[in-house]
């Protein structure tokens, strides 16, 4: 007992904001097990069942989230079209700065890269201290992360993913982006002219899409906190996509209604169909439930480094019996606490105290 007391003394001694170090002697007599975590790249949830459905008229508007000038409109009043046709094309310099950006972080982070392969291998040959190699990987992880938020802003203002692979291979900013149709439909009004400047999302272009299918469904609640706009539905081999989750619940079910678009024809109004949603998880990964500890009502799992563990804050996206499925910034070949977690969650208490 006075063994086991001397270890926590240890443990709260030494237990900074993120890594708590200890000998692997300590690990052994406070018979803590490490496991690899299993990588998750999406949740499914369901079955459930849909209903088909069809809205005659639905009207969108097309808009650009920066400003630009008005240099091209390829299409007319009244004009059919078709998903991918050109709309109109717009001259961006807010956009151009942030492919500028783009570029530079990406740069960042191939050196952050080249420098963390480089530290781990001083870390190896014991050239550098633990210390200095988890500074290389915060900083490999902070550049990723600005590299991800700058892509998402570049796709939002209309960079898609080819565009955004030439980007990054030529590193060569384009100044003018092309708008297309996300769907077939007639073009029901032009709200700007050749060589207007076009505010943030100023409403461009009003379409109508015709002949559109959706499917309908109820989730349970606890589902429906963890879905939303764009996940996609799996309906055999067709899918759909979710455009809308209900704010208000049913009292009866404690079930919220969710609609999506499907991308195929092959049903008919009122059809009952089976589904499940796919959740895409960017970092996600399924760990034992022991795994798991909660310090002022947030969950943290514990990564083995070689001096100790370092306590890393996580998000649950899931549970069944026995595991949770985590959003974790880690990496799948990080070992992570599966047994005793409570020493080091009492090490994470005792720094406060």
């Amino acid at each position: 007992m006075k063994k086991i007391t001397a270890l926590w003394m240890v443990l709260f001694a030494l237990c900074d904001a993120k890594l708590i170090e200890m000998t692997q002697k300590q690990k052994e007599d406070l018979g803590i097990d490490v496991a690899m975590p299993t990588l998750v790249e999406f949740m499914q949830y369901g079955p459930f069942n849909g209903r088909i459905v069809k809205e005659h008229k639905d009207i969108e508007a097309l808009s650009f989230a920066y400003e630009g000038i008005v240099e091209e409109i390829y299409v007319k009043k009244n004009q059919p079209i078709e998903a991918g046709d050109k709309l109109l094309a717009l001259a961006s310099q807010e956009l151009l700065t942030l492919q500028s950006e783009y570029l530079n972080a990406l740069e960042a982070l191939e050196q952050a890269q080249k420098n963390l392969q480089r530290d781990e291998k001083l870390l190896t040959g014991g050239i550098i201290s633990q210390k200095r190699f988890l500074e290389s990987q915060k900083e490999e992880k902070k550049c990723a992360n600005t590299v991800a938020l700058l892509r998402e802003r570049l796709y939002v203002g209309g960079l898609d993913t080819q565009a955004l692979s030439e980007l990054k291979q030529t590193r060569l900013p384009k100044k003018q982006v092309t708008l297309y149709a996300p769907f077939a439909g007639v073009v029901e009004e032009i709200h700007v002219v050749k060589g207007e400047k076009a505010i943030q999302a100023q409403k461009l272009i009003t379409f109508v899409r015709h002949g559109a299918l959706y499917v309908t469904f109820e989730v349970p609640l606890e589902v429906a906190a963890h879905i939303s706009y764009g996940d996609v539905c799996s309906l055999g081999t067709n899918e759909a996509s979710i455009v809308s989750v209900a704010k208000s619940v049913s009292l009866n079910s404690q079930s919220v209604e969710v609609r999506a678009l499907l991308n195929s024809r092959d049903y008919r109004v009122n059809q009952i169909v089976a589904l499940r949603v796919r959740k895409s998880i960017p970092s996600g990964y399924r760990v034992k439930k022991s795994a798991v500890v909660f310090y002022q009502n947030k969950p943290y799992i514990f990564v083995a480094k070689k001096e100790g563990f370092e306590s890393v804050s996580v998000v649950i996206v899931s549970e069944s019996q026995e595991h949770y499925t985590i959003d974790a910034p880690i990496y799948p070949h990080d070992a992570i606490a599966t047994k005793a977690t409570s020493a080091l969650l009492g090490a994470m208490e005792g720094e406060d105290e």
